[in-house]
């Protein structure tokens, strides 16, 4: 009786396993047996990268803007990738008249791929060279030189299938948490921190470094996350911390953070927090969207426009 109890018992296990296995689709058995890789281990004790600084546009005191997208999800089977009637939008501001709204750079707020793998590395780092190509081909046809900047930020899909270890060697700049910054001659230089919240939290180490940072940096900043601080949607949506959310939230009020732009929730909100806005930037492969973000370093502000197509 026991050993017919225990076949009965081993066939239900065994039926259950097979049954979520096949229905996590990209996200795959790594997922379901093994969880996410864990911030600590990637950003580690090192802190954060530096990248330098880059210029843009025709005057470093003159307003610049770029492109924000989001939760691209390259391999996923839900939607096809709407190539078209992005690029269209995105031509259409490239060809722009007025040089401040003409996208200078590229930042994506994570999920590249859907489910980590090298193939959909491949189509996202594709799908980067087609925007670059769109950029020279409009902005410095004759300039061999020229160069679109794209940054990434990683999501919690890109971490699926132990989607890490191509992350870091497939995606520039290859690290998760980083800082760079733009027109570096003008007085109102602004930094660019991109944070690594694909576990829905920084970590101790990022944690960390990030506050110091902050704290130590006098230039205005911009924040890049995948997972937002707050919103509208339910809890398991945002960062999990609530005392690393407070912290974040009153150290970037009071050392100069002029924005903060997440996405993860796929719907476009925004929230202000009385020196600074919390900008969520809608799915650009689910919701057809993504946001012009314009940088005016004569009045330090940031203004967001959603474009849709």
């Amino acid at each position: 009786m026991k050993t017919k109890l225990s076949t009965a018992v081993f066939l239900i296990l065994s039926l259950v396993i097979v049954n979520l296995t096949l229905s996590c689709g990209n996200f795959g058995t790594y997922m379901l047996l093994f969880g996410e890789d864990n911030v600590d281990d990637r950003v580690g004790k090192n802190g954060i990268t530096q990248l330098g600084s880059i210029t843009v546009g025709e005057n470093q005191n003159q307003a610049y803007s770029f492109i924000c997208i989001s939760d691209v999800h390259f391999g996923s089977k839900k939607a096809a990738f709407p190539y078209q009637s992005f690029f269209n939008s995105f031509d259409e501001l490239l060809e722009s008249s007025d040089p401040t709204v003409v996208p200078r750079f590229l930042v994506c707020l994570g999920d590249c791929a859907d489910g980590g793998s090298e193939s959909q590395y491949n189509e996202y780092n594709n799908f980067l060279n087609q925007v670059k190509a769109h950029a020279k081909e409009r902005i410095a046809p004759d300039d061999d030189s020229y160069n679109f900047n794209c940054y990434s930020v990683l999501g919690n899909h890109d971490l699926y299938n132990n989607g890490w270890y191509n992350y870091k060697k497939m995606v520039y700049p290859y690290s998760s948490y980083y800082t760079f910054q733009v027109n570096p001659e003008c007085e109102n230089s602004f930094k660019f921190y991109i944070i690594d919240t694909a576990n829905s939290t920084l970590g101790n180490y990022q944690f960390n470094s990030f506050i110091k940072v902050l704290r130590e940096d006098t230039n205005p900043k911009l924040v890049f996350s995948h997972y937002p601080i707050t919103g509208d949607e339910a809890f398991i949506f945002k960062m999990q911390n609530t005392m690393e959310r407070n912290i974040m939230l009153s150290t970037m009020v009071e050392h100069n953070v002029k924005g903060f732009f997440a996405g993860h929730v796929h719907t476009d909100e925004e929230h202000y927090f009385s020196k600074f806005t919390e900008v969520l930037v809608p799915s650009t492969r689910y919701r057809k969207g993504f946001r012009l973000i314009t940088v005016n370093p004569v009045t330090n502000s940031v203004t967001s426009q959603i474009y849709w197509f």
